[in-house]
């Protein structure tokens, strides 16, 4: 019985270590993708009458007010007359993409943001129950991309997302 017990708790110890190490590298990464994207410009997108901000945070990183004030932030710097596009990891909660999954709840803070501000086009992700769910939240288009691959195109007189060549895995 000592022999088992000792195994367990040698295999727990080893688990520990390589998911602190896995968290250490997954970190890393996270910051060097975010530092490009910031660095090169590509955590934006806009032309004359649309502007898309992408947000690259997740409640891992902050929590519901951070992230909250994060999205308020951004869009903020968005020009009025322009068509708003969220892009954000997080869904909102108390929403059918949030609530989509038993085990990973919306946010509150992407929820208030959306009541608060209502962006004319939100795309999040993260919950894979409610992937290509599309709806309406308060005014605002909501479309969840999670396990979603594929091209989409905005077309700005009608203010809608169109997907094409849609593939799910």
């Amino acid at each position: 019985m000592d022999i088992i017990l000792d195994n367990l708790i040698n295999a727990y110890v080893e688990y520990n270590n390589l998911k602190k190490e896995y968290d250490k590298k997954r970190k890393k990464v996270g910051k060097e993708l975010q530092n490009l994207l910031e660095k090169n410009n590509l955590n934006k997108v806009e032309t004359d009458n649309v502007k898309v901000s992408l947000i690259t945070t997740t409640r891992k990183k902050v929590n519901d007010d951070e992230l909250f004030k994060i999205l308020s932030k951004e869009y903020l710097k968005i020009p009025e007359n322009t068509t708003k596009i969220m892009v954000c990891h997080e869904p909102p909660q108390n929403s059918k993409i949030g609530d989509a999954s038993p085990f990973v709840p919306g946010s509150k803070g992407v929820a208030r943001f959306l009541e608060v501000f209502e962006p004319d086009k939100f795309i999040c992700g993260h919950i894979h129950e409610s992937s290509g769910l599309e709806e309406i939240i308060n005014k605002t288009s909501t479309f969840n991309s999670a396990q979603t691959y594929g091209i989409f195109e905005f077309d700005s007189e009608k203010n809608e997302i169109k997907k094409l060549n849609l593939l799910s895995d």
